[in-house]
């Protein structure tokens, strides 16, 4: 029962740190001096940031992002990596 609650919790918590990283991401893409790789990147991250935090997997999120955007395998790494910075 006590272990639940901490799910709850953590997902509650995650739910909240993902909203705050996309609405950071929605303004960034807002300005209009981004050059086209970069806009690129915080289009693909905002699309990812969406599907996690609708309960999707990681793994099936960048995956389907590096999909959409017919990019290779190794782009799902790069996803993951500009989550955490």
């Amino acid at each position: 029962e006590s272990n639940q609650s901490d799910n709850q919790k953590s997902e509650h918590k995650d739910h909240c740190e993902y909203g705050q990283l996309i609405k950071f991401v929605e303004k960034e893409l807002k300005q209009s001096n981004l050059d086209g790789d970069y806009k690129l990147r915080l289009t693909a991250l905002l699309q990812y940031l969406r599907l996690v935090n609708h309960k999707e997997l990681k793994i099936k999120a960048s995956l389907y992002i590096a999909w959409q955007l017919n990019k290779g395998s190794y782009f799902t790494r790069y996803l993951k990596a500009w989550e955490k910075l």
